[in-house]
């Protein structure tokens, strides 16, 4: 069984982690994958699961708080074995239905891969619908509000509310063989385009996700460095989508390279990023960086042994941050990883 957790939120009601699971070969009532939204205490144990699929393959891919609810966001599959539709829904605090959309957008290659909660309560997701950039708007009660393509984008990646309307960051041209590249664009209530900022990058690059910091926000990914070897991206841009600044940090290994996955901002300004490393000689491990509110970075660390993967990130209340992804160890399958790191980086506890 394999599975892996991708995304992570610190509401009101606690912490919650969305683990989408992957059982195979074995198949369970006619599906091979299985979503799921799983609630933890202080520790990483868990205090409930819920399973989200209805009997069929359903991924999660995305987690925000409304209230003290959540919604989640993902894609699930349309009837034939390569088509997928988007979804999004509304659960409670203990995880049970509010409502639920499905079968959003055209059956194919779609999905929803990013979701936020607008000031006014209604919840916009993103990702792609047969190659083009696509966002979704549902209000609290869950009516389906608009849905259109967002132009010069093939994929958004991540996601934030930013007023009356949101902030997205997305990739397009992206090949088999070379990575797209990134903009960052703002769009209003009715979805159309405020701004739209071409990411600087050296090379190609592109960017995972974003966060919102005071007078804009910062949005984080891959791009190759001086050297050439890819190393975590930050920009920071104002609200107006002006680039405030632009940096790859260097690879910590020799012969590596460094992804940045997921941002969360901290209460004093500074923010949080995530990711992996990737070395020859020691393989994938978990990466964080901490950053003040001026972009200068803090400090770095790496966490895990074996393979490991890092999808998400919450800031906690003392200037820590929670941390999402999944581990394997030689021999065994990929599993679920969650752990928790203090203002300075030290690991806390880790669950698998």
């Amino acid at each position: 069984m394999w599975a892996q957790a991708r995304a992570i939120v610190v509401g009101s009601a606690g912490r919650t982690v969305e683990t989408p699971v992957t059982a195979n070969p074995v198949f369970v009532d006619g599906a091979q994958y299985h979503g799921f939204i799983r609630a933890v205490d202080a520790r990483g144990m868990a205090v409930w699961t819920r399973r989200l699929d209805g009997g069929r393959e359903l991924h999660v891919r995305a987690v925000a708080s409304l209230g003290t609810d959540l919604v989640i966001a993902g894609e699930a599959r349309a009837g034939d074995a390569r088509a997928y539709t988007g979804w999004v829904a509304r659960v409670s605090s203990d995880g049970d239905p509010r409502w639920r959309l499905d079968a959003l957008g055209a059956p194919g290659v779609t999905g929803l891969s990013a979701v936020a909660v607008r000031g006014d309560g209604a919840v916009v997701a993103g990702g792609t619908q047969r190659a083009k950039a696509w966002l979704v708007a549902v209000d609290a009660q869950g009516a389906l509000a608009w849905a259109h393509e967002v132009a010069g984008l093939d994929e958004v990646t991540g996601l934030i509310a930013a007023g009356d309307g949101v902030v997205v960051t997305g990739i397009a041209g992206r090949t088999t063989t070379t990575a797209g590249t990134s903009r960052v664009i703002a769009l209003d209530a009715a979805g159309a385009i405020r701004w739209t900022t071409a990411a600087p990058e050296t090379g190609h690059g592109e960017l995972y996700a974003i966060a919102p910091l005071a007078g804009g926000g910062v949005a984080v990914g891959q791009a190759p460095g001086p050297g050439g070897r890819d190393g975590a991206w930050i920009v920071h841009f104002d609200a107006g989508g002006a680039i405030r600044s632009s940096q790859v940090v260097p690879a910590a290994g020799a012969t590596g390279s460094d992804a940045a996955r997921a941002v969360t901002a901290t209460a004093d300004g500074g923010f949080v990023v995530a990711g992996e490393s990737f070395d020859l000689l020691r393989g994938r491990r978990g990466q964080a960086w901490r950053f003040d509110g001026a972009g200068k970075l803090l400090w770095r660390q790496a966490y895990g042994d074996g393979e490991a993967l890092v999808r998400g990130v919450a800031a906690t209340p003392d200037g820590g941050a929670l941390i999402v992804g999944a581990s394997q160890a030689p021999g065994t399958p990929l599993r679920p990883w969650i752990f928790e790191i203090d203002p300075a980086g030290a690991a806390r506890w880790t669950v698998r």
